[in-house]
């Protein structure tokens, strides 16, 4: 803090000493008495600087009346309270008293009417509020001490916060539900949009906690960033359960798809030959229609390579093509009323929601702070 620094006292000693008002400066103020003050609260101080060392200025009048005014830089200590941060209202205070003068000796009272000012309201990470001035006394095993103090008030600016941290997280929350729109078997990509995800808001955790006081207990921030973490978390676990439940249903189909392959009855128009008698090639002995085509399975028989040569004719190939597609429609269309499905259908209502009602609240409970 800098500013300027000004005590008025009377010294009967100096009455009458002079006819006219005297302003002293530099050294010859150390020429005169004056009060050793200090600040209680300060890791710096110029208070304890000598004369010579810095602008001051005294004015002694001739009933001995005594200003005496020094500009002033302090460094001083504040402690903090971070629960509502960033929308938090702080009091920061200086504390002066004398360091050799007891109660009985000076007492410290603040001037009447403004004892106090602040010239640069606007700050940049804070809005000045108020300032209050109190004076008491406090007790000590070498004596009783008069103590001054002033307070000021001050209400952290949030624009900083919602450029920075808010309108990030909320759009890597969002962008953390695209996996549920996407492909069910694209396990990688889904799951590396969600690690994506969590790892950018854990890097908007550790880049604001670096810059602020190692406290012991969450604050607003935190509480925000925690459950948009806990969100992305679950949408991550999502899709690991998604995946699942559809590795299961496809096992099962294929199961079925086996048993009924098994169950289903031979073709009526099938020749056995031996391996050497197959005709691999189209040749002038066999007579192959223009109509027919040639389905060819081989099996293990008796130690030698057997075939099997189906003749189907266009029409029989045509309505094996069709049952085809309307068993592979009947699939799709089953992968959508799937439990699976219906687990992503759910998510892409219930994640915004809760997170659109956690907002409400979470706005609703701190905005009333800044007013």
């Amino acid at each position: 803090m800098y500013g300027y620094f000004r005590q008025y006292w009377n010294d009967n000693r100096l009455v009458g000493r002079s006819n006219q008002t005297i302003v002293l400066n530099g050294d010859d103020i150390s020429k005169v008495w004056k009060p050793d003050p200090f600040c209680y609260n300060a890791r710096d101080s110029t208070l304890s600087k000598g004369d010579h060392d810095i602008n001051s200025m005294m004015s002694i009048d001739p009933n001995g009346d005594i200003i005496y005014s020094r500009m002033t830089i302090i460094v001083a200590e504040c402690n903090m309270e971070l629960h509502d941060f960033p929308m938090d209202t702080q009091k920061c205070s200086l504390k002066f008293s004398s360091y050799t003068y007891n109660e009985n000796l000076i007492k410290l009272s603040w001037v009447k009417g403004t004892p106090a000012t602040v010239a640069a309201k606007s700050l940049a990470q804070f809005y000045f509020k108020k300032l209050e001035t109190r004076k008491y006394v406090e007790q000590y095993e070498l004596g009783n001490y008069s103590v001054v103090e002033v307070e000021f008030y001050f209400s952290r600016r949030l624009g900083y916060f919602l450029i920075q941290v808010y309108a990030p997280d909320i759009f890597i929350v969002m962008l953390s539900w695209i996996v549920f729109w996407m492909d069910r078997n694209d396990m990688g990509n889904r799951m590396a949009l969600g690690i994506t995800t969590i790892l950018t808001i854990m890097f908007l955790m550790g880049s604001i906690n670096a810059a602020m006081p190692r406290v012991s207990y969450p604050k607003a921030l935190d509480w925000y960033l925690m459950i948009s973490f806990a969100l992305v978390f679950l949408a991550l676990i999502e899709c690991t359960f998604v995946f699942v439940l559809l590795k299961k249903k496809q096992k099962k189909k294929k199961q079925k798809t086996e048993i009924k392959s098994k169950k289903c009855p031979p073709l009526e128009r099938v020749l056995w030959v031996n391996e050497n008698s197959c005709p691999r090639k189209r040749d002038s002995k066999t007579n192959w229609s223009e109509e027919t085509r040639d389905l060819i399975e081989t099996s293990p028989g008796n130690g030698k390579q057997k075939s099997i040569i189906a003749h189907l004719s266009l029409q029989e190939l045509n309505n094996k093509t069709d049952t085809h597609k309307q068993m592979t429609e009947t699939h799709e269309h089953d992968d959508d009323k799937g439990i699976d499905c219906t687990v992503d259908n759910l998510a892409k209502g219930l994640f915004p929601l809760i997170f659109l009602g956690f907002n409400i609240l979470y706005w609703s409970l701190y905005l009333k702070l800044l007013e």
